[in-house]
Formats: structure tokens, C-alpha cells, sequence
């Protein structure tokens, strides 16, 4: 293929994980690092240990904001829970390093659920806490942009 919608293809060569982008100054289509996007998840809990949903590696010298919608219901239906959070954690030579986690949304039916972000050595994590005696089944969306 050399044409996309009637448009060049750069001949640069592509790496994994790059997007094909548009370069209006030179009319052409090319590869490119994704500087955000978000990924799925699903997770079952079984006791209230906290349990990881997503990792994230941060590279060194960036930034991130970090938004992630996640929840959960029980086998019976009789615990169910909403959570949206968002943080800003950054890398700078060293380990992650995390910002005030915004909780911009919680409804719970049971106060012992929970959903939070943590740092671990240069991972971001999103972790989830079920409830002792109790099947729950998670999902979540984490939405990532960064520099």
C-alpha cells in the first residue's frame, strides 16, 4: 500500500506500537509514537485482598494524567459499585511519582469496595479491593495522555 485517502506514505519504518499520522507541511502519512489512549481490564476478587487491575510503566522524562472508570458487581447482584478516578504521576530519573488522586465519582453499594492508583519502583497501578467471602467481577477502562 502507498496511498492513504489519496495521500503519500512517508518512507519512514514504522515500530511497534506506533499510529499512522498526517503531516500537513510534507502531505504525507507516517509513523508516530501514541502519546495517549486507553485499555481494558476485567479482574474477579474473592476476599478483600487489594488486587492489581492495570500497570503501567512510565518512561523516564514524562508526564501523565491518568483516568480510569472501573466497576464491579457481585455473583448475587447484591454488591455493585461506580468509581472514576484521575491522577497526574510523573517519572524523572527515578521511580513514578504520583499526584493527589481526584475522585471524581464514587457510588458504592458496600463502603469495603474500593478502587484507588498506587505507585510501585516506575509503575503506575490502578488496585481494587473486594470484599472478604465474596465473588465480584471488575472492569475498567484506563484512559492515558502524556509528554
Amino acid at each position: 500500500m502507498s496511498q492513504v485517502a489519496p495521500k503519500q506514505l512517508s518512507a519512514a519504518s514504522a515500530s511497534d506500537g506506533q499510529v499512522l499520522t498526517y503531516d500537513s507541511s510534507t502531505s504525507t502519512w507516517g509513523p508516530e509514537s501514541a502519546s495517549g489512549g486507553g485499555s481494558r481490564a476485567t479482574a474477579t476478587t474473592t476476599d478483600a485482598t487489594v488486587t492489581t487491575l492495570f500497570t503501567t510503566t512510565l518512561a523516564v522524562t514524562s508526564a501523565y494524567i491518568f483516568q480510569v472508570s472501573v466497576t464491579c458487581r457481585s455473583n448475587t447482584g447484591s454488591l455493585r459499585s461506580g468509581y472514576r478516578r484521575t491522577v497526574m504521576a510523573y517519572r524523572e530519573g527515578g521511580g513514578a511519582v504520583l499526584g493527589t488522586i481526584q475522585s471524581d465519582y464514587t457510588d458504592e453499594s458496600d463502603a469495603t469496595l474500593d478502587c484507588t492508583f498506587d505507585v510501585s519502583g516506575n509503575d503506575l497501578r490502578v488496585r481494587i479491593t473486594g470484599k472478604a467471602g465474596t465473588t465480584v467481577h471488575w472492569a475498567g477502562l484506563l484512559e492515558t495522555t502524556n509528554t
